[in-house]
C-alpha cells in the first residue's frame, strides 16, 4: 500500500513530498531527511496551490503539543493541534472548482515540540500546481518569546491559564503581521526565554542569540546548521536580552559576555542596494508610558502586571510578580489589501 502511494507522486493525485519545488516554503526548515521537513521556529509556512476538492498533510510530531494554522484561500486561520507521532491531517474539504491555495502556518516554539512535515495529500483528479513568484522583500527577525507571538491568544485578565502552545500564535506575531504588510518573505529565528548570553534561568549552556542566529532547527546539544547562502534579507530586526537581565536571578550580568568579539556566521558583504542599510530601535520607559483608563489602547497600555499572572506558565519566584507585562491578544486579522490612501502590497505576498 505504502509504495503504490509514493508511486503517485507528482502524478494527479497521491502524495506530494514537501521537498517537492511546487510546496513553497517561508522560515528557516531542515532538510536533511529527505522523507520530511522538519521545522522548529514558529511562522514557517508551508504553502500549496492546486486544483481539486481536497486536501490533506502528512505530519510528524514530537511532543503532540505543536500547533499550525490553516488557511484556505485566504480566510480566517483555522488552529489544529498535532498528535504525537504519524498522522495524516485534513486541511481543506468540499471546494469547488478551479486554482485553491492552502497555507498551512507553524505557530508554536521548538521547545514545544518538532514538527515534520511529510508531504501532501491531493484527492483523486486533482494536480498541484506550479508555486508563486517569491517576494521581493525579505525580513528577518532575532528575538525571543516576545518574537515568537507568545501568549498572544492569551485574555487580558489572565484567567485563561491554559499551557504556553495554547496561546502561543507565530502567524499573529509582530514580524508576521509587518510581513503582510509589506508583502515581504520573513524568517523568525526566535526561542522563549533565550537571551544573548544566557537564559532566563541564568544557564549559558543553552542555544542562546548567536547560537540561534546560525541554526536551522535550534535543538540544544545538536543544532542543525542554518546556510545563510539560502536567504539574504533585507532588514534585519533583533530583539534580544530581557531574558539575560532577569532581575530574579540575583547579580546582572558582567559586561565582558556581551562584548566578547564573535566570529561572523558569514564573511561580510558590501551593501549593494540603497535599501539595505541598519536601523536601530528605541525602547520607552516605564515611566514615561501613559497610564491605563477606559479610553487608553490595548497597545498603549503600561498595565501593572496581576500578582502571578506571567505571558507563559513559567514558574516565578515565590512572593514575586511576574517581570513582564501580559499583551491583550489581538482579534483582528491583518487586511489582505491596503486602504485607499496607501499603496497596495508587492505582488507575490505571503499575506494570509
Amino acid at each position: 500500500m505504502a509504495a503504490g502511494v509514493l508511486a503517485a507522486e507528482g502524478c494527479a493525485g497521491g502524495l506530494v513530498r514537501a521537498t517537492d519545488g511546487r510546496v513553497a516554503i517561508m522560515g528557516r526548515v531542515d532538510r536533511t531527511d529527505p522523507s520530511r521537513v522538519r521545522v522548529g521556529y514558529p511562522g514557517v509556512t508551508f504553502r500549496v496551490r492546486f486544483e481539486g476538492p481536497s486536501l490533506a498533510a502528512r505530519f510528524s510530531c514530537t511532543t503532540g503539543a505543536s500547533r499550525i494554522a490553516v488557511l484556505v484561500d485566504g480566510g480566517a486561520p483555522r488552529v489544529l493541534q498535532l498528535a504525537a507521532g504519524e498522522s495524516e491531517v485534513p486541511l481543506a474539504e468540499g471546494l469547488g472548482p478551479g486554482p485553491h491555495v492552502v497555507d498551512v502556518v507553524h505557530r508554536t516554539e521548538t521547545w514545544q515540540g518538532i514538527v515534520g512535515v511529510r508531504g501532501f495529500v491531493v484527492g483523486p483528479g486533482a494536480k498541484l500546481l506550479p508555486s508563486e513568484p517569491r517576494p521581493a522583500r525579505r525580513l528577518l527577525l532575532v528575538g525571543d518569546s516576545v518574537t515568537c507571538g507568545e501568549a498572544i491568544d492569551r485574555a487580558p485578565d489572565c484567567r485563561d491559564a491554559h499551557a504556553a502552545a495554547v496561546t502561543g500564535n507565530g502567524y499573529l506575531s509582530y514580524g508576521m503581521l509587518l510581513g503582510r504588510a509589506l508583502g515581504a518573505e520573513v524568517h523568525l529565528v526566535c526561542y522563549g526565554g533565550r537571551g544573548l548570553v544566557r537564559d532566563w534561568r541564568g544557564k549559558t549552556n543553552v542555544l542562546t542569540g548567536p547560537q540561534l542566529f546560525d541554526a536551522a532547527l535550534p535543538i540544544d546539544g545538536h543544532p542543525v546548521p542554518w546556510n545563510h547562502a539560502d536567504y539574504t534579507p533585507d532588514v534585519v530586526i533583533v530583539s534580544l536580552g530581557t531574558n539575560d537581565f532577569n532581575l530574579d536571578l540575583g547579580p546582572l550580568p558582567e559586561r565582558e559576555p556581551f562584548a566578547a568579539p564573535s566570529a561572523p556566521a558569514t564573511p561580510p558583504r558590501k551593501s549593494s542596494s540603497p535599501k539595505e542599510r541598519s536601523s536601530t530601535t528605541r525602547r520607552i520607559p516605564l515611566a514615561r508610558r501613559r497610564p491605563c483608563s477606559a479610553t487608553t489602547s490595548p497597545r498603549r497600555c503600561a498595565a501593572r502586571v496581576t500578582p502571578g499572572c506571567a505571558p507563559s506558565l513559567r514558574p516565578t519566584t515565590p512572593g514575586t510578580t511576574a517581570t513582564r507585562t501580559p499583551r491583550a491578544p489581538s482579534t483582528k486579522r491583518w487586511p489582505a489589501t491596503s486602504s485607499p490612501s496607501s499603496a497596495p502590497p508587492p505582488a507575490g505576498s505571503w499575506a494570509g
